[in-house]
Parts: structure tokens; sequence; C-alpha cells
């Protein structure tokens, strides 16, 4: 009997995405672009930076601080140890490697949350359950993180060394569906209040940019 053969998968190739390529996506499941999300950020920044709703409520300011005291005590694990990490430890990671880049602070992991469920509500989807959602909120939090890049001294040999800039390129994939709606859980559990309270707000500010 001739042995069967077993042709290979034919699988996608991965992108280099600073430690992380959320869900693909496909035909009835389209995913938002990084360009897309940055109108919405800056339209979501300019409600919560509102001298007026700042100095008038109080809870909003405690709000952002209440995030970076949570998250900024986040462990910051190596990429390598990523698909051994639980769904809650990926969420925790990942904004642990969000806020140790320079220049990124709570606010902006936040920021990012609310213009990504923002985006899924007031734009066409094709799907609408939880998990596209969850998705949604967590690409738009995952395009904060920037490339990785190390230095590396090498000696020639023959008394000169030269500097080497080395790329952290690691191509894991964030496709747990779990790992994703941690990632939701975790802005509405701070901002959830947020986003109903100021519903109007920023439903104004997103027809000012013509976003919706």
């Amino acid at each position: 009997m001739e042995p069967m053969l077993h042709s290979k998968l034919s699988r996608p190739r991965l992108r280099p995405a600073g430690g992380f390529a959320i869900c693909e996506g496909g035909p009835g499941f389209k995913l938002v672009k990084r360009r897309t999300m940055q109108k919405w950020r800056k339209a979501v920044k300019r409600v919560l930076l509102s001298k007026r709703i700042r100095k008038k409520d109080p809870a909003v300011e405690k709000m952002i601080m209440d995030c970076a005291a949570e998250w900024e005590t986040y462990a910051c694990p190596e990429y390598q140890a990523w698909p051994s990490l639980t769904p809650l430890e990926k969420q925790q990671a990942l904004f642990a490697w969000i806020l140790r880049q320079k220049g990124r602070k709570a606010l902006d992991i936040l920021v990012a949350g609310i213009a990504g469920h923002l985006h899924f509500v007031f734009t066409p989807q094709k799907r609408r359950d939880s998990y596209a959602r969850a998705v949604t909120v967590g690409r738009s939090i995952w395009f904060l993180l920037r490339q990785e890049y190390r230095t590396y001294e090498r000696d020639s040999g023959h008394g000169s060394i030269t500097l080497q800039h080395v790329c952290i390129t690691k191509k894991v994939r964030l496709r747990s569906r779990n790992a994703a709606q941690r990632i939701e859980a975790a802005i509405r559990k701070q901002a959830g209040w947020f986003m109903e309270e100021y519903h109007g707000r920023l439903v104004e500010e997103l027809r000012k940019a013509q976003l919706i």
C-alpha cells in the first residue's frame, strides 16, 4: 500500500508587528486600519483633555490617574514568553509593552480603547457580535505598539568595534478570543461610565471631525 501524501497547509505569511499581529480578518470581518484610527483617537483625546470637562467633573481626572496607577504596575515579560501567557497576562503584557515605550502614557491606551469602541458602534460592520467588538478595541490599542530595537557591539577582532541596531520583530499572533475580550474589559472597567455619561459630547466631537 502506497503511503498517503499530505500536502502542506498554505498559511499566510506573518508580517513583523512589533510583537503582535491581531486576528487577520476576512470578507465578513474586516479590520480597522492604523491610519483610520488616528483621527478617531484625536477626537476622543480632545474630549478627555477638555479643560471644561475635567474642571467640572473631577471623576474624569481620577479615571486617568486610576488607569496609570493600575496599568503601570503590570509586568513587562520578554516577547519569547508571549505564547505561554494566559489571556489576562497577555492583556497586561500588551499594556506594559506600550507603556515602556518613550512618550506613551496610560492616557494613550485609554483613548485608543474608547476610540476603538466608538468606531465599532458608529461605522458599518458586517459582524456585530461581542468578539468582533473586542477585537476592534484590542487592535486599536495594539496600533500604539512600536517596533523595538536593540543595539549590539560587534568586535571585528582587529581592534575596531561597530554598533549594530537590530529590530526585534517577533511574529506573535493574538488570536485568542479571551485575550481580546480581556483587553476590552480593562477599558470598560475604567471608562465604561465615561462612554455612557459623555456619549453626546463624544458624538458631537466625532461629527465635527466628519467621522460619522
